[in-house]
């Protein structure tokens, strides 16, 4: 099980957990629960009460990797 993605947003998270679903990637978020009843820091939850996405079977964390790394590009503009 490899660490893929951390966000501040749990609904981020969650969006990411559904593209590698849906392409036969499983994953796990950990600290779902824990975000809600953390600390605020004055820019939200503090960053080691972050929800983290992982991979768990290490032989796809680079499609996993992949795959995110795609999600995250910018559209191109016209």
């Amino acid at each position: 099980m490899k660490k893929l993605f951390t966000d501040k947003s749990m609904s981020r998270c969650e969006i990411v957990k559904g593209i590698l679903e849906s392409s036969g990637i499983p994953c796990y978020i950990k600290n779902e629960f824990v975000v809600l009843s953390a600390g605020q820091g004055p820019l939200g939850p503090l960053p080691f009460f972050w929800p983290e996405l992982w991979v768990l079977d290490d032989d796809q964390y680079q499609e996993a990797k992949e795959i995110l790394e795609a999600y995250e590009e910018p559209e191109p503009s016209c």
